[in-house]
């Protein structure tokens, strides 16, 4: 596959290369710019499963290439899903969970990403971006699921006694459009 981006024209390297070069957020946007195909798409969750720095990388660049219409990204949902579960990064997590804001969780996937949001929304030791994501793909599926709202309600309630601002305005917004 050939990639075409700004700096990265010239060189003849593949994309897991390219993202180790990343070094602004002009650099990321350029790479997920132009991954709008299954391969690549492909490439990047190999990358994320990789060691932790390119990962990170990988990461950004895939919200990004979310945000310019990769809609393959939903075809993979399930190893996202595996990474989530595995990793202890909290970048890593940030950047999946946002996506799985957006995107219709498959239904085989569902259970486990309720069980991942839950875990990492009542977790004060995750960062608040995560947490934030969380509680709102967990809001998207109780929308589907009914039977999630009162353990939703029981999680916003405790994200509020004790969390940041921004953190609580969220929790405190999907509680009034459950309520």
């Amino acid at each position: 596959m050939v990639y075409k981006f700004g700096l990265f024209n010239s060189l003849n390297m593949n994309l897991k290369d390219k993202i180790r070069l990343v070094k602004s957020k002009h650099d990321v946007e350029q790479l997920g710019k132009n991954i709008k195909d299954l391969t690549g798409t492909e490439e990047l969750i190999t990358i994320m499963k990789d060691d932790v720095f390119v990962a990170r990388k990988a990461a950004w660049v895939l919200n990004h290439s979310f945000d310019n219409g990769n809609r393959f990204i939903k075809d993979y949902a399930e190893q996202l899903t595996s990474i989530l579960k595995l990793t202890n990064d909290h970048a890593l997590k940030r950047n999946i969970l946002r996506v799985f804001q957006f995107i219709e969780i498959p239904t085989d996937q569902e259970s486990e990403v309720v069980d991942l949001c839950f875990s990492i929304v009542v977790n004060d030791k995750e960062k608040v971006a995560a947490r934030a994501f969380g509680l709102t793909v967990l809001h998207n599926l109780t929308i589907k699921y009914k039977e999630l709202k009162n353990e939703l309600i029981f999680a916003c309630e405790e994200v509020i006694k004790s969390n940041s601002s921004g953190l609580s305005y969220r929790a405190k917004k999907i509680l009034k459009s459950i309520s």
